[in-house]
């Protein structure tokens, strides 16, 4: 869970050091292995970082590529990483100490804008090229990390947290209504993936990207799922097959930790298969946490 910022002026002003501090220190607590800022004219980038993968002990940051023409603020964890490194090395392109956001500017250096395509995981990430002045942000498939925004004038600011917006506005937004009462509803739409509980503050939805150039932003997809596409075998057995493979691969990628894992155990199957699975899989004792409560029908411990 680490976190990030950026502002972008889309009229050139350079980015007030003081407005990028404050939106940082509303981060803080998520980067609890190092905070640092970055700026460069127009263009303010700041990174909470918290050690979670084997790689991420070597992230530094303000981080760039060899070129220091591109730089990326980051919050995730890379799932293709052994798919993604000979592709870009096939290409000449060597991604130093081999981080997941080091592989993903990498991506964006080989496929440009169209780089989310070939990524995945968990993440959400900012970056800035320096080569075509091009603010490039993108969130994972699934929406499982968080990216905010909101727009000031010409002025486009990023973060994490809502609350990181919030400390740098003129005024508190009102309530987006609509969105409070489907809530309380418990509606479901899919337009509700773009909005928050804040009139003028955004989320970029699950599977898009958002693209900022000569003051100009744009939000776009670039993933949904295809509901007409089939998986079609001959004998039973090898969706079971198909499937358990999937299940070890999502496993251990979630298990690809510097630190010891922990899994949330209730008394259904699922959480039982992934702890046990979890446990086989991974390289350090897993510990397992159980949820209770005073009401019996919430208690998991027997």
């Amino acid at each position: 869970m680490s976190g990030f910022s950026a502002i972008y002026c889309g009229d050139h002003r350079p980015v007030e050091p003081t407005r990028l501090s404050r939106m940082m220190q509303a981060l803080a607590h998520r980067g609890p292995d190092g905070m640092s800022q970055w700026r460069h004219g127009p263009v303010g980038l700041g990174q909470c970082l918290l050690h979670t993968t084997p790689e991420s002990l070597r992230e530094h940051y303000p981080l760039s590529d060899a070129s220091e023409q591109r730089w990326i603020v980051w919050d995730g964890r890379l799932d293709n990483r052994e798919e993604l490194l000979p592709l870009l090395k096939a290409e000449g392109i060597s991604p130093g100490e081999e981080t997941d956001p080091e592989l993903v500017l990498g991506a964006y250096r080989l496929w440009g804008e169209g780089c989310a395509q070939h990524l995945l995981g968990e993440f959400a990430f900012v970056v800035w090229d320096q080569t075509t002045q091009t603010l490039f942000g993108a969130r994972d498939r699934l929406g499982l990390k968080p990216f905010y925004y909101t727009a000031q004038g010409s002025t486009l600011l990023i973060a994490s947290e809502a609350k990181a917006l919030l400390g740098v506005l003129d005024r508190m937004p009102e309530p987006d209504d609509a969105l409070v009462l489907a809530m309380l509803l418990a509606e479901c739409r899919e337009a509700d993936n773009a909005r928050t509980l804040f009139a003028g503050i955004h989320r970029l939805p699950p599977g898009h990207v958002l693209v900022a150039r000569e003051g100009r932003w744009q939000i776009q997809r670039y993933w949904c799922i295809d509901p007409s596409k089939q998986i079609l075998y001959k004998h039973p057995e090898a969706y079971v097959e198909h499937f358990l493979a999937l299940f070890d691969e999502a496993v251990r990628c979630r298990t690809r930790s510097a630190f010891p894992v922990g899994v949330f155990l209730s008394g259904g199957l699922d959480s039982s298969a992934l702890t046990a699975r979890a446990a086989q899989l991974s390289r350090m004792p897993v510990e397992a946490f159980t949820l209770f409560g005073d009401d019996p029908a919430s208690d998991e411990r027997r």
